[in-house]
């Protein structure tokens, strides 16, 4: 994978949005950049809630903005 292609972070965060996955998934491990990209740019969480940390990975609501923007304008790139 190409780090600077950010397309490819769209489908894990629809996978994320539409079925949240387990970090030790084999959906994780196939997309194990993209999931760790995800994450350090606050796209994904494993958060479950203030005090608490989980092994599902979840969109946050950043992630959900960009698909949100992908949405509406195809074209626009992801370059955060």
């Amino acid at each position: 994978m190409d780090l600077y292609d950010n397309t490819s972070l769209l489908p894990v965060l629809q996978r994320a949005w539409e079925s949240p996955f387990l970090t030790r998934s084999d959906f994780a491990r196939r997309n194990a950049e993209e999931v760790a990209i995800s994450s350090c740019r606050g796209l994904l969480t494993v958060r479950h809630d203030q005090h608490t940390w989980g092994r599902v990975w979840r969109i946050t609501a950043n992630g959900l903005a960009i698909l949100e923007i992908q949405e509406t304008n195809p074209l626009w790139e992801l370059n955060t």
